[in-house]
């Protein structure tokens, strides 16, 4: 074996090992590549996440509970989850609200996806179920809530967005609170712990 070969090895073996565990309630932000929905949402938030979920660690295996466009919100097994070109996972360092917030979002399990990302309604997307399962001890949302913009960089609205509201009957709602997974990833309560795994 050469020295090149051996060192590459043993680098190899120092990444795996490195590698932080994954922990109950470790939030994981999904890099997609198949356009449309995908692209609009990381344009209009200016950033790489397209979608996220809250891991859950269980008896019966590690899941993602997730608000799924194609099946509302789910308990997907986590190798499925990672069937994508990136997952980069972030945590917040309180492990009791993290466990407390898979409790939360399990009441979430059954209820359809909010196509619209409006507020206040039965249905429900990927962002809003991590704000509203992560609660402090009051019960008050640990994540912010933001204008909603469906934006590019210079201001006008993404041809996509005009589309996809006009098909589904309803305004674009520019300027309502609500969430994403790029500004989720910036909270400052949230510690990156891994690009990947």
């Amino acid at each position: 074996m050469s020295l090149r070969t051996l060192s590459l090895a043993v680098l190899a073996l120092l990444f795996v090992s490195c590698k932080p565990s994954l922990k109950n309630g470790d939030l994981l932000f999904q890099i997609n590549d198949s356009g449309g929905f995908v692209d609009a949402i990381e344009t209009s938030t200016r950033g790489n996440y397209s979608h996220v979920g809250i891991l859950e660690i269980a008896e019966d295996g590690s899941f993602v509970l997730e608000a799924d466009p194609e099946k509302g919100v789910v308990r997907t097994p986590l190798a499925e989850f990672k069937e994508c070109p990136g997952v980069h996972v972030f945590r917040i360092r309180n492990r009791r609200i993290a466990r407390e917030a898979v409790r939360n979002a399990k009441k979430y399990l059954g209820r359809p996806y909010d196509y619209g990302f409006l507020p206040g309604m039965e249905t429900v997307y990927c962002s809003e179920l991590v704000y509203e399962s992560f609660r402090d001890p009051e019960g008050n949302p640990l994540f912010h809530q933001i204008p909603m913009s469906f934006h590019d960089a210079d201001g006008k609205t993404l041809p996509f967005w005009k589309a996809y509201y006009d098909s589904l009957g309803i305004a674009i709602p520019e300027g309502q609170p609500g969430t994403n997974p790029n500004d989720l990833s910036k909270e400052r309560i949230l510690i990156p712990v891994s690009v990947g795994f």
